[in-house]
């Protein structure tokens, strides 16, 4: 378990092993880099939910190269173990994230609001509009992130009520 200050310098001399090699960071507690055997490069945070007691976790905030610098990591660190000192697991709030985004998708409601039709007919109509008109420019984007203009552009595609709305 080595340490020192992660730098590009440093991250960039690295030596490639035959198993997973860590470097923590003097200047940031719980801030590393996992060098794998394949020699990739990802920067991480290590954490304790819960004191000395508790399991200790990883999170990796990302693979060294763009956006990743280490200040960027770095910075990307302390925010993620500010949000573990107020008692946030990082790992379980992107789970979360993750999975709020795929219930949320428009696509899900789409298909849950075509189920709900009752007539058959009516139903085959609705189902075709949304597939023809509505999924290929929302797709899985998450409902909250729809946005009026968004609609408006899907059923009026001239530009003269998307510059009413924007104004």
């Amino acid at each position: 378990m080595a340490t020192g200050k992660i730098s590009k310098r440093t991250v960039d001399s690295l030596p490639i092993g035959p198993k997973e090699n860590y470097l923590w960071d003097t200047d940031l507690k719980g801030f590393g880099v996992k060098i794998t055997a394949s020699g990739s490069i990802s920067y991480i945070i290590q954490y304790r939910m819960g004191g000395r007691e508790a399991k200790t976790r990883r999170f990796t905030i990302g693979s060294h190269g763009s956006p990743w610098t280490p200040t960027t990591a770095r910075l990307e660190a302390e925010r993620l173990l500010v949000i573990v000192a107020q008692g946030i697991d990082p790992v379980d709030a992107e789970k979360q994230r993750r999975r709020e985004a795929v219930d949320l998708a428009f696509s899900n409601y789409a298909d849950l609001f075509t189920r709900s039709c009752k007539r058959e007919g009516w139903r085959r109509l609705v189902e075709r509009s949304i597939r023809l008109y509505l999924k290929p420019t929302f797709g899985m984007k998450a409902l909250p992130a729809i946005t009026k203009i968004d609609v408006v552009s899907v059923l009026c595609p001239s530009s003269e009520h998307l510059a009413q709305l924007a104004a």
